[in-house]
Formats: C-alpha cells, sequence, structure tokens
C-alpha cells in the first residue's frame, strides 16, 4: 500500500511537472510569436492598419469625390482593405508624398505603404518587401499634339523630361537619360499640368498610370515607343523585423490572387477610374 502511495505522488509529481514545462514553452512561444512583429503587435493592439499611400496614382490609388466627401479609392486600396478584415482591425489611410514613404514606414507613421512601389535593391536595404502583386513597365506621356513626333526613345535624349519624386522612373531617367533636362516633383498631377503648360516635354511614368490619366485627358497620349527599361513590378513595404506581419500580408495576397478577386478588384479599379472624369 505505501509503494502504490508514493508511486502514486511520483506519477503526479512528473505530471504537473511536464504542465508546468509545457506551459512555459507555450509561454515563451507565444512571448517569441509576439516579438516576431512589433508593428503587428501594434496593429492588433490600436485596433487599426494604417496604410501609407501616394494618392496621385491611378488606378492604384487616388482621390475620388463619393457621396460629397473625398475619399481615397484604387487597387492598393482595396488590397489593404483586404488585409485589415482579415487581421480584424480598421483602415486608416494616409496621403503623403511618395518620397516621404519609406521613413513613414521605418518610423512607425504607417504599418505598410502600397503605392505602386517597386521593390528597388536599394529601397530592400531599408524596408521589406512582401511579393510582387502586379507587374508593369515604363512608358512616355505626352501632349497628345505630339503623339506623331516621337517614335523612338532617343528623340526624348535632349528634353524636358518630368518624373515623380523617389520613384523608379526617377532613378531611370537619371541613369539613362543624362542629356536631359530632369524635373523630379512630388506628384504625377502636377506633372501633368507642367507639361500641359509647356514646361516639360514628356513624363516617363508607370504604364498602367499612364494609360488612366490619358483615358480621362483627352489632351495627353502614350508616345509609341519602347522605354528601354525592365518590366517591374509592386509590392508592399513595411519596416525590417516584422516577419508574422509580412507571412499575414503574404496569405492574404496568395488568397485573392488564387481565387481570382486579385484581378477582379484591378479590373473594377480601372472601370471606376474610367467613370470618375470630372
Amino acid at each position: 500500500m505505501k509503494k502504490y502511495f508514493l508511486a502514486t505522488i511520483k506519477t503526479i509529481m512528473l505530471a504537473s511537472l511536464a504542465i508546468g514545462l509545457l506551459n512555459t514553452t507555450s509561454f515563451a512561444t507565444i512571448q517569441a510569436q509576439e516579438s516576431d512583429s512589433p508593428v503587428l503587435n501594434k496593429i492588433k493592439a490600436d485596433g487599426k492598419l494604417v496604410l501609407g499611400t501616394s494618392a496621385d496614382f491611378p488606378p492604384f490609388e487616388w482621390h475620388l469625390l463619393e457621396n460629397g466627401k473625398d475619399t481615397i479609392v484604387g487597387f492598393d486600396v482595396d488590397i489593404a482593405q483586404a488585409i485589415a478584415d482579415s487581421l480584424g482591425v480598421e483602415l486608416v489611410v494616409e496621403d503623403m508624398n511618395f518620397d516621404s514613404l519609406v521613413a513613414a514606414v521605418k518610423t512607425g507613421r504607417v504599418d505598410m505603404i502600397m503605392a505602386g512601389m517597386n521593390p528597388t535593391e536599394e529601397r530592400q536595404k531599408e524596408v521589406d518587401f512582401s511579393d510582387i502583386y502586379h507587374e508593369t513597365g515604363f512608358v512616355a506621356l505626352v501632349p497628345a499634339s505630339k503623339v506623331d513626333e516621337y517614335t523612338e526613345f532617343e528623340q526624348l535624349a535632349n528634353l524636358k523630361i518630368g518624373v515623380q519624386k523617389g520613384t523608379a522612373q526617377e532613378s531611370f531617367v537619371t541613369e539613362a537619360m543624362t542629356e536631359a533636362a530632369i524635373t523630379s516633383m512630388p506628384k504625377n498631377d502636377a506633372l501633368i499640368a507642367a507639361m500641359m503648360t509647356n514646361r516639360l516635354d514628356a513624363i516617363i511614368i508607370d504604364q498602367i498610370v499612364a494609360e488612366q490619366f490619358a483615358s480621362v485627358n483627352p489632351n495627353i497620349a502614350i508616345a509609341n515607343l519602347k522605354v528601354p527599361h525592365e518590366e517591374d513590378g509592386t509590392a508592399i513595404a513595411i519596416a525590417k523585423g516584422n516577419e508574422a506581419f509580412l507571412e499575414e500580408i503574404q496569405a492574404v495576397i496568395a488568397e485573392l490572387e488564387e481565387s481570382g478577386q486579385l484581378e477582379e478588384l484591378f479590373i473594377k479599379n480601372i472601370d471606376l477610374m474610367a467613370g470618375s472624369v470630372e
């Protein structure tokens, strides 16, 4: 009887020790998961996902008057909303100049960047990127009255060329068009206004965005020439050291792509842009 009693006590002690070790391990695992992504922890604690963007890049993001209210809409905004829904939080959109976005995500002013941003080698030194979710190329946007004058990229070599500040297009023209007079501006609409008043001869810009601007403005057109730049892709940028957050983003993008919703959202915003001519 005594031996049975001691054996029972020993079994209980071992079980208690095992449970204690399991609880300690679980707690350590939770702590490790939490420390994997300070940004994700902050998003869940605050109940909101803050998206940083430059809302002058249709159909990715732009301002639209809806029911008398200025609203930022677009392909990127819809994807960000899907990510926010997956996390169970509210989406908040912050509009700022493109060249200030990387600093904003690094300092925590915004949680992620979606602005038709290319994951260049230089940017990858400062932030982490998701997989590419859309691929596109560069084109030259010119006044419609002069579109027939430009058939070769070399014809732009000595002209006044505009690009959006901080973009891959700016890096490209700086390296490839050394003889051109290059003007960088924070917003695409400012570049178009400058071209319409003859302060610029052409704008090097993302193809999809150029198509949208040209579709709503009969005074501008895409030049029938090839810009010698390999196709780029756009991705989501977040602060470094947030693997768990990046995994959440990747999972949503993969689900949207596999279900066909990603393409549907893009077409939806193309149509929305076409119907929002002011």
